[in-house]
């Protein structure tokens, strides 16, 4: 998601999180379901949570494929009404 990356805010929460990498890379690499799908509002939280799942799943496969040495956390949780997936390093 490197398109994505902005160097300020991670700079912002480099000091708020303490240079914890791990949870810097979960706030940053963190997808709502509903802001990536269009009509998703009109959608179960379930069903939102079982597309989330079958992101997650695939997420873990790519960095698996992408960066063999490396160990990545995959995430999918529900937040309030939507669904959350995100991923990071494990230290």
């Amino acid at each position: 998601m490197s398109e994505a990356f902005n160097s300020q805010i991670y700079e912002q929460w480099k000091i708020k999180l303490g240079n914890d990498v791990a949870a810097i890379e979960q706030v940053m690499n963190h997808q709502h379901i509903d802001d990536i799908l269009p009509g998703a509002q009109n959608a179960s939280t379930d069903n939102l949570l079982y597309l989330g799942q079958a992101l997650a799943q695939m997420w873990e496969s790519r960095l698996k494929l992408v960066y063999p040495q490396r160990g990545f956390q995959v995430k999918c949780d529900r937040d309030g009404y939507t669904v959350v997936v995100t991923f990071f390093q494990e230290n």
